[in-house]
C-alpha cells in the first residue's frame, strides 16, 4: 500500500487537503491519506467519507462490499455529528454503486436510507423506485414517488417513473400525466370578437312599402296628385 508522504505528527485536516490534492493523478497514494485521516480524528465523518468514495474507484480494485462498508460508517459519523445532507449523500453514493452491477437488493437498502434522509430529493425517489420495481416490489416503489411528489408535486423524473411502475400494479386510476395541476395560473383572457361592420346600404332600395294613402305610384309616366277638397270646388258657370 502506498504511503501519503506526509511526516508524522501532521493534523487530520492536513491528511485530508494532501489525499484531495492528490486524488486526480495519484489515487493510491491518496487514500493511504484519507486513510491517515482518519486515524488521525477517528470521528470526523469527512475523511472516512472521501476514503470511502475513493475506494468506490473501479481502479482501486476495492472489492463493493469494503467500500460501502466504510461509507456507511462514515454516514453514521455525520449523523453523530447532525449532518443528515453529508450522511444522504453517502447512502446515495453506496446505491449508486451498486445500482450500477445491478444489485438491486443493497441499492434499494442504501437509497431507501438516504431518502428518510432526504424525503424532498424526487430524483432521489426516481433512484428507490427503480431498485423496488426491478425486484418486483411494484407497490413499495409507487409509495416511494407518492411520498416524493407529496413533497414536490412539479417532480417531472417522480412522474414519469409512476407512470412507468403504476402498470405493473393494476392502478392507472391515480396517474397523473400532467405534473402541474395548474399549468397555466394566469392565463391570457382571449381576445374580443371584432365586431362585424353595419351592411352597406342597398344601392336600388325598393319603394317604400307603406305608401302615403293619397299618393299613386304608378311609375316615372304617373305623377302624384291629391284629389281636391271640397271646399275648393267650384260651381259651373252660368250662361
Amino acid at each position: 500500500m502506498a504511503s501519503c508522504g506526509a511526516s508524522a505528527g501532521t493534523a487530520a485536516s492536513e491528511w485530508l487537503r494532501r489525499g484531495e490534492s492528490l486524488l486526480a493523478k495519484r489515487p493510491e497514494q491518496a487514500r493511504a491519506c484519507f486513510s491517515d485521516a482518519a486515524l488521525a480524528d477517528p470521528l470526523s465523518y469527512r475523511a472516512v467519507e472521501q476514503l470511502g468514495l475513493a475506494q468506490l474507484d473501479q481502479h482501486a480494485n476495492v472489492p463493493l462490499s469494503t467500500a460501502a462498508a466504510t461509507l456507511r460508517r462514515a454516514a453514521h459519523l455525520a449523523l453523530r455529528q447532525g449532518n443528515q445532507t453529508a450522511a444522504a449523500a453517502v447512502h446515495r453514493a453506496v446505491g449508486e454503486a451498486h445500482a450500477r452491477r445491478q444489485d438491486w437488493a443493497p441499492a434499494s437498502t442504501a437509497f431507501a436510507k438516504a431518502f428518510k434522509l432526504a424525503p424532498t430529493d424526487c430524483v432521489l425517489s426516481a433512484h428507490l423506485a427503480q431498485a423496488r420495481a426491478a425486484q418486483g416490489q411494484h407497490k413499495r416503489a409507487v409509495a416511494a414517488l407518492r411520498a416524493a411528489l407529496a413533497e414536490d408535486h412539479a417532480c417531472l423524473t417522480a412522474h414519469q417513473w409512476l407512470a412507468r411502475v403504476l402498470p405493473s400494479t393494476g392502478d392507472l386510476r391515480r396517474a397523473n400525466p400532467n405534473p402541474n395541476p395548474n399549468p397555466n395560473p394566469n392565463p391570457k383572457p382571449k381576445p374580443k370578437p371584432k365586431p362585424k361592420p353595419n351592411p352597406s346600404p342597398n344601392p336600388n332600395p325598393s319603394p317604400n312599402p307603406n305608401p302615403h294613402p293619397n299618393q299613386v305610384t304608378c311609375g316615372a309616366r304617373c305623377s302624384t296628385r291629391a284629389p281636391p277638397s271640397s271646399s275648393t270646388r267650384t260651381s259651373p258657370s252660368r250662361t
